[in-house]
């Protein structure tokens, strides 16, 4: 029997995708960045979870609505460096560049494991605003995969009571990519990330697209 998945709802005032096609957001970042408040903050209870291919490396996925459509945010295990990676960090990155390969046949076996999934179409890196400078060592990283990447500068609270202040529109042009100030706890943000995220992948796609030709 086929389970049912929470869906949670982002406002957006026009369809984004038709047909079958669903966007494929991946959720990263490194330990301690507040990822699962932030996935739960979209996701409540209802998760479906596994193990990317071949590992034990587990991850969550949940549906998102947002406007008309729906999208998948699939919240990998937490990374630390893309650089001379260890094992886990080498498997969510596998998933990053090529999407979870399994056996045909697991789709089919009662207890086995989920069906293939494709690689994703955008990275939403989740930050901690208050260690920015090592948390932007795996952003560059990410940049260098190909694939549109969004920052969502998260636990800006905690930030502001250490008085910390970081620009982020001075930090999105520097790095070349949309930075967007969260504050997951309190569910700050969390509409306009997931807008941007939904933009920077179209518009990632339309680069690629005038790239092939």
């Amino acid at each position: 029997m086929k389970r049912s998945v929470h869906t949670a709802t982002v406002p957006v005032p026009r369809r984004l995708f038709r047909g079958e096609r669903r966007l494929r957001i991946a959720l990263v970042g490194m330990p301690g960045c507040g990822k699962s408040t932030f996935f739960r903050a979209v996701a409540s209870t209802a998760v479906q979870t596994g193990a990317l291919a071949g590992t034990r490396s587990a991850y969550d996925e949940c549906a998102v609505e947002i406007g008309l459509d729906e999208a998948r945010v699939i919240d990998l295990p937490s990374l630390r460096s893309l650089r001379d990676p260890e094992p886990e960090d080498g498997a969510a990155l596998k998933y990053l560049l090529w999407g979870d390969e399994r056996l045909p046949v697991s789709a089919h076996e009662p207890e086995g494991p989920p069906a293939p999934f494709s690689a994703p179409d955008v990275i939403l890196q989740v930050v901690d605003a208050t260690a920015l400078e090592r948390h932007l060592e795996l952003t560059l990283e990410l940049l260098q995969l190909g694939r549109p990447v969004v920052v969502a500068l998260n636990k800006m609270d905690e930030a502001r009571d250490k008085g910390l202040h970081i620009g982020s529109k001075v930090l999105a042009r520097r790095l070349g990519v949309p930075v967007v100030p969260t504050a997951a706890v309190m569910g700050h943000g969390i509409a306009e990330v997931f807008a941007v995220t939904v933009a920077a992948a179209i518009d990632g796609g339309r680069d690629r697209a005038r790239g092939g030709r």
